[in-house]
């Protein structure tokens, strides 16, 4: 059975992130407020998908849902859990309100910057974790790294902006080895059935 639930909670920070990038620089305290209220809209939807949940079966992919991308290249927005992807998602959500929170007073620069990259970074992290098609897990997982970025080389301590660079450097460029090895994979995917496919259950199953 399909829901959308994933996707609701996946659109829940990039609305905040966009509705904060409205806002004016003048009043850094309406824009905590309006992150943190928004952290906590994300951390419910989660205990909201937590509570569909069917924890007889964990090793299933549940709450599942489907976008159409590019159809006949086997490429599809594709959203589901597991047990261990809910609990992360779990983990993302409740840490995020404790993030503002610890930085309520800290970051007293470009405060707004720093909470839309705060949100715009969460909504990437649950992308990697709700992700079903692999290709759209990688483009989740790369957004990642702008972000960390700018949150690192702005907002860091002593050598921030050596240490974003780095960071950036090394993480790109193994990241493209893994985008090596999903073609890869999906070649023989499509070797053994016939047809392409970025799923992660199809390839799964290609494989075997």
């Amino acid at each position: 059975m399909e829901s959308s639930l994933l996707q609701f909670l996946l659109f829940i920070p990039a609305l905040g992130a966009i509705a904060i990038a409205f806002m004016p620089r003048d009043n850094p305290n309406t824009v905590r407020k309006v992150t943190f209220a928004t952290t906590l809209v994300a951390l419910l939807g989660s205990l909201v998908v937590a509570s569909q949940f069917n924890w007889s079966t964990p090793g299933e992919m549940q709450v599942i849902s489907k976008l159409g991308w590019v159809e006949s290249f086997g490429l599809s927005f594709s959203f589901g859990i597991d047990s261990i992807s809910l609990w992360l998602i779990l983990l993302t959500t409740f840490l995020m309100p404790i993030v503002i929170i610890g930085s309520w007073t800290a970051v007293d620069t470009r405060v707004r910057e720093f909470h839309i990259w705060l949100l715009v970074l969460q909504t990437a992290m649950l992308g990697t974790f709700v992700a079903t098609d692999v290709i759209f897990f990688y483009i989740c997982f790369e957004f990642t790294l702008i972000p960390l970025f700018f949150l690192i080389g702005i907002w860091g301590s002593t050598q921030r902006l050596r240490a974003a660079k780095i960071f950036f450097l090394y993480t790109f460029t193994g990241s493209m080895l893994t985008f090596a090895g999903i073609l890869y994979v999906a070649y023989i995917g499509a070797t053994n059935t016939g047809s392409w496919s970025f799923a992660m259950a199809h390839i799964v199953t290609a494989a075997q």
